[in-house]
């Protein structure tokens, strides 16, 4: 990169992003620059090029289109760190109850052509609010209420379709995300690998290749994007959820219990309570864990980040900065 380059990306830099940066920029720099040696110039532009301007601002310099994907455990600290890597880019952040997220369905129902129990009123309101969709018609469930919200919620995706009807809506989402996604910084939390594996493990009680194969899909569906796996391992689970409990309470952790065993995987091994929980959650770290190396993305593994969040968020700096090296299909393991 020459400096000329530098200076002209610099100053675009200060006009459109200046707020997301957290580094510190001389404002007459570009002016100064023109003015000095050769040497100078070559001095300051290896200054640039060293870790003086954080990591995550030399992000938001060097890469301007990312599709990043933060995965794991519950409360490994997923959204925290997605968040954080977003705000540090100025990129666009995308919980997984984003309500209109551009990859996943979150809170909608599928409605498929020719659903008995709708009146010719509420059919009339499904079309205004949904998005047609081959076979059916997709709708939020948030711009319903009263009884039709009642009758569109046995349609949910996730939780109540059934597995040959839910397969291809979800992957045509993925499919037109990955048609329409333009340049820039998304970030996404838990919908690459969690949503799938809670569907596909939790509630239906797939084996691992189907749970693969439909994770596959989706990657080779927006591998055009180049996505980025950022995978945060847990070796002790159970603590994490504990320590959680503060601050999301005992009535979330009796839903996610819940969930897990009362699926057909928690089922079918006769799970209960939280002991059974942590079981479920260990199993599907496992069988993630083995499939991401063969999945067609780029990822890396930092084993337990939560023993410093500090080198953790550098470490990520460094090798989102690093994204267009050579691509290696081994998931890189990085221990703190």
């Amino acid at each position: 990169m020459t400096i000329d380059r530098l200076f002209h990306d610099l100053s675009d830099i200060i006009k459109h992003r200046s707020s997301s940066l957290r580094c510190f920029i001389v404002p007459s720099v570009r002016a100064y620059a023109y003015s000095v040696s050769a040497v100078v110039r070559f001095a300051i532009s290896l200054l640039y090029s060293s870790w003086v301007i954080s990591p995550f601002a030399r992000i938001s310099y060097l890469i301007r289109t990312i599709r990043g994907f933060l995965e794991g455990l519950p409360c490994a600290g997923k959204s925290t760190t997605a968040r954080y890597i977003a705000e540090q880019t100025g990129g666009a952040f995308f919980d997984e109850d984003c309500d209109e997220h551009p990859a996943d369905y979150t809170f909608h129902a599928f409605i498929p052509d020719g659903s008995e129990g709708f009146t010719a009123e509420e059919t009339a309101l499904l079309r205004e609010y949904g998005t047609p969709q081959p076979g059916g018609i997709v709708v939020p469930l948030s711009r319903l209420s009263g009884e039709l919200f009642n009758k569109a919620l046995k349609f949910k995706i996730y939780d109540f379709l059934d597995w040959q009807t839910e397969r291809p809506v979800m992957l045509r989402k993925w499919q037109e995300f990955a048609e329409r996604a333009g340049d820039g910084v998304n970030v996404f939390n838990c919908v690459l690998l969690q949503n799938p594996m809670c569907e596909t493990m939790m509630r239906f009680g797939m084996p691992q290749e189907q749970s693969f194969e439909f994770i596959r899909d989706i990657c080779s569906a927006i591998a055009p994007l180049e996505p980025v796996v950022i995978y945060l391992k847990s070796s002790d689970p159970a603590a994490l959820v504990r320590s959680a409990l503060p601050e999301r309470g005992n009535d979330w952790l009796n839903a996610v219990v819940d969930y897990h065993c009362s699926g057909e995987y928690g089922r079918s091994r006769g799970l209960s309570g939280f002991e059974g929980y942590i079981a479920a959650l260990e199993e599907r770290q496992r069988r993630e864990l083995e499939m991401l190396p063969q999945l067609p993305v780029k990822s890396f593994m930092l084993d337990d980040p939560q023993r410093d969040w500090n080198a953790a968020y550098s470490k990520i700096g460094e090798l989102l900065r690093g994204k267009d090296e050579h691509y290696n299909r081994t998931t890189d393991v990085i221990q703190f």
